[in-house]
């Protein structure tokens, strides 16, 4: 193991933070940034399994990205907390995209090239 940050939370009430990376970003013009990069090398692997993240309760996976980009959530539901409606079926958008409005479920299915199936109640 290359690092490992352990301790204990134990306060009987609040909200306790086991690990907190807060980056001030202040950028003009054609700035970027990214918050947290994971930038493995594969020189060689073996058969096990490659995660990129393991987020774990007691030992047991909740949420991981492999290698490969795939996610994999034990949740009964996942949750795209915000409100988006493309505002053409040419609306800018990344192939994968997707969003949702109080009609309908959106999928961009090619660049700038969204798709759409309503919703209806049962």
């Amino acid at each position: 193991m290359v690092l490992s940050v352990s301790g204990t939370l134990s306060a009987s009430s609040g909200v306790q933070v086991g690990e907190n990376i807060a980056p001030t970003i202040n950028q003009s013009s054609s700035g970027g940034y990214t918050a947290l990069q994971v930038n493995v090398t594969e020189t060689a692997t073996g058969s096990g399994a490659k995660n990129l993240i393991d987020t774990q309760v007691g030992g047991t996976s909740k949420f991981k990205e492999s290698n490969g980009g795939q996610i994999t959530s034990v949740a009964d539901t996942i949750n795209l907390a915000g409100t988006k409606t493309p505002a053409t079926s040419g609306a800018t958008g990344v192939q994968g995209d997707h969003c949702w409005d109080t009609s309908y479920l959106y999928v961009c299915t090619a660049t700038n090239t969204w798709k759409r199936a309503a919703l209806s109640t049962w």
